[in-house]
C-alpha cells in the first residue's frame, strides 16, 4: 500500500503530495516493524527515499543493508540476500554525488565477485 502511495506521489496529478507521502511512509514503516526491520524493510525505505531524493536516509537504509547479516534462508521463504542491490543503489547515490571513488569501491566489494 505504501508504494502505491509513493507512485501517486510521483504522478502530477498527486492533489496533496505532503499528506500522501506521510501516508505512504506511515504503512512502510509499519511493514518495517511488522518485519522486525530486517534487509528488506531497510532496502524498500532507501528506495523509496531514495526515489523521493532524500539521499541522506536513503544512503542510511542502504548502509544498513549492507552491515545486516543475509536473511536465513528456508525452502517456502522467499527472502532473499539484498545487499547486491543496496550496493548498487548506493553507487548510485555516490555517483551522482561525484564520489566515483566511493562508488567504485562500493561495486568493487559487493558486486563484482
Amino acid at each position: 500500500i505504501g508504494l502505491n502511495y509513493l507512485a501517486h506521489v510521483m504522478a502530477k496529478s498527486c492533489p496533496n503530495r505532503h499528506l500522501t507521502v506521510t501516508r505512504a511512509f506511515t504503512f512502510l514503516f509499519q511493514y518495517a516493524h511488522l518485519r522486525q526491520q530486517g534487509q528488506e524493510s531497510y532496502y524498500n525505505l532507501g528506495r523509496a527515499f531514495h526515489q523521493l531524493s532524500l539521499l541522506q536516509l536513503a544512503h542510511f537504509c542502504y548502509e544498513k543493508v549492507l552491515t545486516m547479516d543475509p536473511p536465513a534462508r528456508s525452502e517456502n521463504s522467499g527472502d532473499m540476500d539484498l545487499k547486491r542491490e543496496a550496493a548498487f543503489n548506493l553507487s548510485l547515490i555516490y555517483t551522482a554525488s561525484g564520489a566515483h571513488a566511493l562508488a567504485r569501491k562500493i561495486v568493487r566489494d559487493y558486486i563484482v565477485f
